[in-house]
C-alpha cells in the first residue's frame, strides 16, 4: 500500500490568541488550540496513521496515501468548528516512494521537500478580514475583525462566537481549577496585584534558537518523533520550573506551544523567569538530547493599564533583538533582553536601541547606554549588584548617574559622572558602583573612564574598529524596582 507523509502547522496562532488582550480569552484561545492539537488531532487523522508527533501546533504522520486528503478536510473541519471559523490549520501531503522503510530510511530530503511545500501552501492562506456589509450589523467589543452575533448573559453584550467559545473553554478551566482548590487569574489586574510595584507586571517571552535546524538533522521517520517530544517535554519542563515559586493565581502561561512560550508573572519575577528559562532550557537540552541548545527570551515591564497589543509587539521586537544580536556572538544563542515602558514612545525595540540609547559621535567611537541582551551570567551578576552590593545606593544617585549616562557627549557624561562620584557619601558604595560598570563591562579602567567601560570592537558598518563606550547603569536604574533588594538609602 502506497504511503504518504502528512505534516500540519496551526495558520497565525498569535493572531488568534491574541485576537483580544482580556486575559479570560487569551487564555481560552491557548487552551482550544492545545487540545485541538495534543488530544483530538491524532484521532482525526486516523486509526491507520503512524504518528511522529503532535506538539505546539504542529504535527506529522505518515499513513495511506488514499486517506490522506480526506485526513486534512477532517482536521481542517474540526479546528474551524472548534473555534468559530477563527483558528485554521493547514495540512499538505507527500507521497513516499515506493519500497520506502519509514524506520531505518534516510528521511531529510522528504523532510526538506515537504517543509518546502508547507510553506507554500501557508504563504496562500490570507489573513481573516471582516467586511461591512450593512451599516446595523456590530463588531465583537472584544475581536473587532468578528461580528457580534451572541449575547453574552454575563456581560449584557453582544460577542461574536469566536469569543463565545474562548469564554467557554475559559470557564472550564476555571471550574477544574476551583476543583482542585488552585484558583487561577481572571483578569492581568490580579497578576499585577502581585506585583512589586503593583500596578505593573512582567511579559517574558522565550523562543528555541535555530530548533529548525534540529529536527532537519534527523535520518528517520522515528527519530524526527522523538526529537520533537522530548523538545516539547523540555520546554514544558522548563516552563514549569520558571513558574515553580508562583501561587497559581499569581501567573499564567498564555502561550506554550513548540519552543514558543508567553508567560504573564509579577513584575519582580520577570528577570527570575527568564533566566531560569534560559538556563533550564540548555540544562534539560544537553541532559535528554545531548546537544547544546539554546533558547533566548525577553521580559517588558509595564503598568496593568499599558495597551497590551503593544506591549507584546514590544515583547516580540525584543526577543527579535536578542535572537539577531545572538546570532553575531560566539558561542551563539541564549541571551536575555529587556525593557521597562514609562511611555508610549516605545514600539520596537530595535529603533530604541538605534535611537535612544546609542550616539555615533563619529565614525570611530559611539556611546551604547546599555549591555542588551545580556548572557545568563553576566544578567544575574547585575542582579546581584542590584540585590546585594549596591542596594543602599540611594535612589537620588543611581538617577543622576542614569542621567549623565544620557548626555549626547562621552567627555560631558563623564565630567557630570565624576562629579557625582566626588559628591558621593560612603566609601563603600562609591567603590562599588565603578566596580559594576569595570566587571559587567569586562575591562578594567581607571576611573576616569567612569561611568564607561571601553573596548574597540570590529564593526562591518565602518569597516574596521571602532571605539565603544558601553555601561551596564542605565540597564541597572531600568530593572532596580522590579528586583528585590533593601529600602533605598535616605
Amino acid at each position: 500500500m502506497n504511503q504518504s507523509l502528512v505534516a500540519f502547522d496551526t495558520d497565525r496562532i498569535k493572531d488568534y490568541v491574541f485576537a483580544s488582550d482580556a486575559l479570560r480569552d487569551i487564555r481560552g484561545a491557548s487552551s482550544i488550540l492545545d487540545q485541538l492539537n495534543r488530544v483530538q488531532l491524532p484521532g482525526l487523522v486516523g486509526a491507520d496513521a503512524q504518528e511522529a508527533y503532535t506538539a505546539g501546533g504542529s504535527a506529522l504522520f505518515a499513513l495511506p496515501s488514499d486517506q490522506a486528503e480526506a485526513a486534512i478536510a477532517r482536521v481542517r473541519q474540526a479546528y474551524a468548528e472548534a473555534s468559530g471559523g477563527a483558528a485554521t490549520i493547514t495540512g499538505v501531503e507527500l507521497p513516499l516512494p515506493d519500497g520506502f522503510n519509514l524506520q531505518t530510511d534516510d528521511i531529510r530530503p522528504l523532510w526538506r521537500l515537504l517543509g518546502d511545500r508547507l510553506a507554500a501552501a501557508k504563504s496562500r492562506n490570507p489573513p481573516y478580514l471582516a467586511s461591512v456589509s450593512h451599516p446595523l450589523i456590530r463588531y465583537d467589543a472584544v475581536d473587532d475583525a468578528r461580528y457580534a452575533a451572541v449575547f453574552d448573559q454575563a456581560e449584557g453584550t453582544l460577542i461574536s462566537e469566536v469569543s463565545r467559545l474562548k469564554r467557554a473553554r475559559n470557564r472550564a478551566i476555571r471550574s477544574e481549577a476551583d476543583a482542585r482548590r488552585e484558583p487561577i487569574p481572571e483578569s492581568f489586574e490580579e497578576i499585577a496585584a502581585s506585583s512589586r510595584p503593583q500596578g505593573y507586571f512582567a511579559l517574558v517571552v522565550a523562543d528555541g534558537d535555530g530548533m529548525g535546524k534540529v529536527l532537519e538533522a534527523c535520518r528517520t521517520f522515528p527519530e524526527i518523533g522523538a526529537t520533537a517530544r522530548t523538545l516539547y517535554e523540555i520546554i514544558r519542563e522548563t516552563t514549569i520550573a520558571a513558574t515553580r515559586d508562583l501561587k497559581s493565581h499569581e501567573f499564567d502561561r498564555l502561550i506554550l506551544g513548540g519552543d514558543d512560550i508567553v508567560l504573564a508573572v509579577p513584575a519582580q519575577h520577570g528577570i527570575p523567569a527568564a533566566l531560569t528559562l534560559v538556563e533550564q532550557f540548555a540544562q534539560l537540552s544537553n541532559q535528554k538530547l545531548g546537544r547544546d541548545l539554546t533558547l533566548s527570551a525577553a521580559v517588558v515591564w509595564a503598568h496593568q493599564r499599558y495597551p497590551f497589543a503593544v506591549w507584546r509587539e514590544l515583547a516580540e521586537s525584543a526577543l527579535r533583538f536578542a535572537k539577531r544580536e545572538g546570532a553575531l556572538r560566539t558561542p551563539s544563542g541564549g541571551l536575555i533582553n529587556f525593557l521597562a515602558v514609562s511611555s508610549a514612545n516605545h514600539l520596537a525595540f530595535e529603533a530604541f536601541h538605534r535611537s535612544v540609547l546609542t550616539t555615533h559621535e563619529s565614525e570611530s567611537r559611539r556611546i551604547v547606554r546599555t549591555l542588551r541582551p545580556y548572557t545568563p551570567a553576566l544578567l544575574r551578576e547585575l542582579v546581584r549588584y542590584r540585590s546585594d552590593i549596591l542596594r543602599d545606593v540611594p535612589r537620588s544617585k543611581l538617577a543622576a548617574l542614569n542621567q549623565a549616562v544620557f548626555q549626547p557627549s562621552y567627555r560631558q557624561a563623564m565630567l557630570d559622572s565624576l562629579k557625582i562620584l566626588v559628591h558621593w557619601r560612603g566609601e563603600r558604595s562609591r567603590r562599588a558602583v565603578v566596580a559594576c560598570v569595570q566587571d559587567l563591562g569586562g575591562v578594567r579602567e581607571r576611573n576616569i573612564s567612569f561611568p564607561f567601560a571601553i573596548t574597540r570592537e570590529t564593526d562591518p558598518e565602518v569597516g574596521g574598529e571602532r571605539e565603544t563606550y558601553r555601561t551596564p547603569l542605565a540597564d541597572l536604574a531600568e530593572i532596580w524596582d522590579f528586583l528585590p533588594g533593601d529600602a533605598d538609602a535616605a
